[in-house]
């Protein structure tokens, strides 16, 4: 029986994470690291979270997709917050270009 790839979904806070907050963030990929039916993980992050640690969630990011291309991880990774205008997901990058426009 072959098992289908599968999305998931991880809501984070990063509330009492101490003075590493996104170390939660390692753990929680870490784990998808061990699966191998995982095609896609979407980590959620609430809005105050999100915004204090975008520069971090950026460098996460790119390092995900630097060990993609090396062929280290199998999965795709994306962070998102809430949408308070579009009441839906917002990705990392569309946050960052919105912030980019803002200046």
């Amino acid at each position: 029986m072959k098992l289908k790839r599968k999305e998931n979904f991880e809501i984070e806070t990063l509330f009492k994470q101490g003075n590493f907050p996104l170390k939660k963030i390692d753990e929680t990929i870490e784990k998808y690291e061990r699966a191998s039916n995982i095609h896609k993980v979407n980590i959620v992050i609430d809005n105050m979270a999100f915004l204090m640690h975008i520069n971090g969630l950026r460098e996460k990011l790119k390092l995900h997709k630097e060990l993609q291309e090396k062929g280290k991880r199998k999965f795709n990774l994306e962070f998102y917050t809430l949408g308070l205008q579009s009441e839906s997901l917002a990705p990392l990058s569309e946050i960052v270009k919105k912030l980019k426009n803002f200046k």
